[in-house]
């Protein structure tokens, strides 16, 4: 009895597995489905990374159910058919570890990515302001001094012009 109920457990966590698999969509895309993600990185069409899913179900793990667990002959339990399970457990772990590795490094370059790009908009978003936004005293200081030089240039184009007239007078 003890044997049936580790492979009712058994075989409950595997269903779990699955359902966890089955549910981890996002935005449409499931990267324990083998569903792949692409991710604009620039303007171009070529620009862009991909992000691969695994097939994270106790079938893409090669897991099976415990249904070989029993030996129906001998009515005992099958050590052997027990152990291999385990081993097939191992290598999913080992499989599950090595995406999770890849995915984590994928995020890295992702986030890594994302915060340039963040800084750069920040950094031509104050540029801009700068351009547009005028510093309207600074401005006015400056069209002050524009018709300053205006008046003074054309009151001295004045005082040649009455200049030239008067040396005219004195030959004429």
């Amino acid at each position: 009895t003890e044997a049936a109920s580790f492979v009712t457990q058994y075989n409950a966590i595997l269903d779990e597995i699955d359902a966890t698999a089955e549910d981890s969509i996002y935005s449409g895309i499931n990267l324990l489905a083998s569903d792949t993600l692409e991710i604009s990185i620039g303007s171009e069409a070529t620009d862009k990374i991909s992000v691969s899913g695994i097939d994270a179900s106790s079938t893409g793990l090669s897991v099976t159910d415990a249904t070989t667990w029993w030996d129906t002959t001998s009515g005992s339990a099958d050590s052997a058919a027990i152990n291999a399970d385990l081993a097939l457990l191992d290598t999913a772990k080992t499989t599950l570890r090595s995406a999770s590795k890849n995915l984590s490094s994928q995020l890295s370059v992702i986030t890594n990515r994302q915060d340039f790009t963040e800084s750069m908009i920040d950094i031509l978003e104050e540029g801009a302001a700068n351009l547009v936004n005028a510093d309207t005293t600074e401005e006015g200081v400056k069209l002050t001094t524009l018709e300053t030089q205006q008046s003074l240039g054309i009151q001295s184009l004045s005082i040649a012009s009455s200049a030239s007239q008067a040396v005219l007078n004195l030959f004429g």
